[in-house]
């Protein structure tokens, strides 16, 4: 159903149950998923009511921050959900940053295999782990509420610069197998199976399969989590990066070095928008609310290219306008390797 029926249909439901968590929770995924970011992040504060959202309600003794200056305070922004949605809303530390004047702090609590990643990102004062009890904070805000907080409510009041999250200092990591005659494209087909439609959003390695036979193209797998067994499966000459990879410092570092990332709704999808590296998104018929509906580009990402099913379930189709899709990049690449610019 189009996002503009749902809204209509969700409304007249509510009307008649004002209080139902769920219906509410549906609303915002419509809202947001059609772009109407100020009423979509209204409603999406139900969440905490809604039973089945997978992030529980926490409660702190300290008041929910609504905006106000805090000089002289501590606030303690808090992880919810996955690790691409920190990705996705790290956009709005800066805006939040100009609020806590000369003596404010910021703690920021994120999933333990970010903290390599956001060391020493500007503007956070201290970092800790997931559920860790925290230090002495005056207010806590989580970290999606950051948008109704800051006002923000339309596409165009999203924070215009990309790349938004600089790469802490460290140590490299070499990738000697490049080619660079070669497009070199990084890939991930598979989300975690725990979240939920994840059978849905993520891709079966036998839809990539006509991708691994196209010239003059590289591919290099970072897969990681749950479904990394299955890159044993993928051919030979496709590069496992992700054995090497630890953390995602690793695979950011690893996205500067290849041309392109084609990945299904997961957080490399957020790292590599964070980072304005170039990436493709390959969506089923009904894909997550970020990505809104019936676009080929994404507001939140000008970096990103996304190539939707047509008809649900039709991956083909959509490996299909990949595949075509990358044979121009390849052909591009060679005339600029042909013409001198590496």
């Amino acid at each position: 159903m189009h996002s503009t029926l749902r809204i209509v249909s969700y409304r007249r439901a509510i009307s008649c149950r004002p209080n139902n968590a769920e219906l509410h929770w549906n609303l915002s995924l419509a809202l947001l998923c059609d772009g109407r970011l100020a009423e979509g992040f209204d409603e999406y504060e139900w969440r905490w009511r809604y039973d089945n959202f997978p992030s529980k309600r926490r409660d702190f003794q300290q008041p929910q921050w609504t905006g106000e200056p805090f000089d002289g305070r501590t606030l303690l922004l808090h992880t919810e959900q996955g690790v691409g949605d920190v990705l996705q809303f790290l956009r709005f530390l800066p805006a939040i940053v100009e609020r806590k004047g000369a003596t404010g702090r910021i703690v920021l609590e994120c999933h333990d295999n970010l903290l390599s990643l956001l060391e020493g990102f500007p503007g956070i004062d201290a970092m800790i782990p997931r559920f860790a009890a925290p230090p002495p904070v005056d207010l806590h805000l989580p970290l999606l509420s950051a948008t109704k907080v800051l006002g923000i409510a339309t596409l165009d009041d999203l924070p215009a610069t990309v790349p938004y999250l600089p790469i802490s200092a460290g140590p490299d990591f070499p990738i000697p197998e490049a080619d660079p005659d070669r497009l070199k494209v990084g890939f991930v087909f598979g989300g975690n199976p725990q979240f939920p439609n994840d059978r849905a959003r993520s891709t079966q390695l036998d839809s990539w399969r006509p991708l691994f036979e196209l010239e003059g193209v590289q591919f290099f797998c970072l897969q990681k989590g749950d479904r990394e067994p299955e890159v044993a499966g993928l051919p030979e000459p496709v590069v496992r990066l992700n054995e090497r990879i630890e953390t995602f410092r690793d695979t950011a570092v690893a996205l500067g070095k290849l041309d392109l990332v084609i990945t299904t709704c997961t957080s490399v999808a957020h790292l590599a928008g964070a980072l304005g590296r170039p990436f493709w998104v390959v969506l089923s018929r009904n894909a997550d609310w970020r990505w809104l509906a019936g676009r080929d580009d994404s507001p939140w990402y000008p970096s990103a290219r996304l190539f939707r099913q047509t008809r649900l379930g039709d991956w083909d189709g959509v490996f299909e306008r990949v595949g075509a899709a990358l044979r121009a990049e390849s052909a591009a690449h060679r005339a600029r390797r042909a013409g001198g610019d590496s």
